[in-house]
C-alpha cells in the first residue's frame, strides 16, 4: 500500500515520464524481490522498445525478454502472472489475461512476468518483472501489486500522451495564426509596389509621357525604388523562413565592419536621402568574423527601421567599440519614438509592432529577422531608450572557432 500511495503522489505530480518509471521499477524490485525490471514503451509507429531497465542483482542478457515483450504487445495479454485469488480487489476489466510463457515461444519454464500497459483506448507498452533474486514463485499479492502498478502506469502514460497531443495542436493552431497574419501582412504590402510599378510602367507605355520629360524620370525611378521593395519583402520571408528551419549558418569570414555599413548606406542612398546618417566607427577597429551579406541585412533592416518611424530630417548614428577582448558592441541610435519599457524585448517577436502600427507600412518581420542573424553569429540584439529617441544595440564574438584575428604578414619596402 505504501508503494502505491508513493506512485501514485508522482502520478499526480508534474513529473516526467522517465522519473515515473524509475521510481516504478525501483519500488517494484524492492517490494517483490525481483532481481530485475523493464518498461517496454510504444512509439509513434507503434513499434515497442525497451525504454527504461533496472535490475538490483546480476541478470544476464535474455534474447526472450524483447521477443515476450513485442508478444505481449502484439496479442495483449500477460505472460506467467499468477492467477487472481479475488475478483473484487481489481475489476475484471483491469486484469489482463495471463497465459503460460510457452505461448510466447519459451522452450525452458520461467518464472518472470509479463503485463500489459493498456488504457480503455490502446496499449501503450509493457511491464516486465524479472524472476525473483531467491528463485521463488511469485505469489498472489505480488502479482496484485504489479497488475495496480501496471494499470495506474498505463493511466498515468495515456495522460502525458494526451497532453502532448494537446501541445501539439497548440502549436499548430498557433502556426496556422501565424500563417494567416504572414499572408495578410504580406498580402497588403505586396501590393502597394505592385500599385506602384503597374501605375508607372502603364503611364510609359500609353505614349502620354515624352521621353525627355522629368515625369518620365520619376516614374523609373518609383519602378526602381518599389522594385527593390519588394526584393527585401521577398527577401526577408525567405530569411524568415531559413531561421525558424535552421538553415541560417553564416559562413563567418574575417570583414572590416565599417565596410559592409558603407556598402548597405551606398546601396539604401535614395531610401535616406531624406535623414543624416553618421558612422562612428574607429579604423582601428579590429576585424570582425562575420557573414558579409547577412551582417548587411541586419543593418539594411535597422535602417529601414529607422526611416519608418524617426522624422525626415533626423539623425540615424551607428557607432562600434570592443565591449570586452573578445566581443565587440554595435550600436544604431536613431531619434524615432520611444517604446514603453514593457514592450522593449517583445519588439523582436515577428509581426509585433508597438509604434504607429496602422500608419507605418512592413511586415514586422525586420527585428525579427536581425534577432535571428544576430544569435546564429553567437551574438545578441536588444534595445533601449534614450533621452531624445531609441538605440538598437547588438553584440558579435571577434573570435572564429576559438581563434581572434590573424595577425597580418607586415609589409616589406623593397630595395631599389
Amino acid at each position: 500500500m505504501a508503494l502505491l500511495n508513493e506512485f501514485s503522489a508522482h502520478l499526480v505530480s508534474d513529473t516526467s515520464i522517465s522519473d515515473v518509471v524509475d521510481v516504478m521499477l525501483s519500488e517494484v524490485c524492492k517490494l517483490t524481490g525481483a532481481g530485475c525490471s523493464a518498461v517496454f514503451l510504444v512509439d509513434d509507429r507503434n513499434v515497442l522498445y525497451r525504454f527504461q531497465s533496472l535490475a538490483n542483482s546480476v541478470c544476464e542478457p535474455d534474447p526472450f525478454v524483447t521477443k515476450a515483450a513485442d508478444w505481449v504487445h502484439r496479442e495483449a495479454k500477460a505472460l506467467g502472472l499468477p492467477p487472481r485469488t479475488k475478483v473484487s480487489e481489481l475489476s475484471r476489466g483491469a486484469w489482463p489475461i495471463s497465459v503460460d510463457h510457452s505461448q510466447a515461444g519459451a522452450v525452458e519454464p520461467r518464472r518472470d512476468v509479463f503485463i500489459p500497459l493498456q488504457t480503455t483506448r490502446k496499449q501503450v507498452g509493457v511491464l516486465h518483472v524479472g524472476e525473483r533474486s531467491d528463485g521463488r514463485p511469485y505469489a498472489a499479492t505480488d502479482a496484485r501489486l504489479m497488475v495496480s502498478v501496471a494499470n495506474q502506469a498505463a493511466a498515468f502514460l495515456e495522460r502525458k500522451y494526451l497532453q502532448a497531443a494537446a501541445v501539439q495542436v497548440d502549436a499548430l493552431r498557433e502556426a496556422d495564426k501565424l500563417k494567416s497574419t504572414l499572408l495578410s501582412s504580406v498580402s497588403h504590402e505586396l501590393r502597394t509596389p505592385l500599385a506602384t510599378i503597374k501605375a508607372a510602367a502603364t503611364s510609359l507605355r500609353s505614349g502620354n509621357v515624352s521621353w525627355n520629360s522629368a515625369a518620365r524620370v520619376e516614374l523609373i525611378v518609383a519602378i526602381d525604388e518599389e522594385s527593390d521593395h519588394l526584393n527585401r519583402l521577398v527577401g526577408n520571408l525567405l530569411d524568415m523562413s531559413r531561421i525558424e528551419s535552421g538553415a541560417m549558418k553564416p559562413q563567418r569570414q574575417w570583414n572590416i565592419l565599417a565596410d559592409i555599413l558603407e556598402g548597405t548606406i551606398s546601396r539604401m542612398r535614395h531610401a535616406i536621402e531624406h535623414h543624416r546618417i553618421e558612422v562612428d566607427i574607429s579604423d582601428d577597429l579590429p576585424l570582425t568574423p562575420v557573414d558579409h551579406m547577412q551582417i548587411d541585412q541586419v543593418f539594411t533592416n535597422l535602417i529601414s527601421n529607422a526611416l519608418k518611424y524617426a522624422p525626415p530630417g533626423t539623425t540615424v548614428r551607428f557607432s562600434a567599440r570592443v565591449q570586452e577582448p573578445d566581443l565587440l558592441l554595435v550600436e544604431e541610435y536613431n531619434e524615432g519614438p520611444q517604446i514603453p519599457e514593457e514592450h522593449l524585448d517583445r519588439i523582436f517577436d515577428k509581426f509585433y509592432r508597438v509604434t504607429a502600427a496602422d500608419r507605418v507600412s512592413g511586415t514586422g518581420l525586420g527585428l525579427s529577422i536581425c534577432k535571428g542573424i544576430i544569435e546564429a553569429h553567437g551574438g545578441r540584439i536588444w534595445a533601449a531608450n534614450k533621452p531624445n529617441g531609441l538605440s538598437f544595440f547588438f553584440t558579435l564574438p571577434l573570435t572564429l572557432d576559438g581563434r581572434h584575428v590573424p595577425l597580418l604578414p607586415a609589409e616589406t619596402e623593397s630595395a631599389e
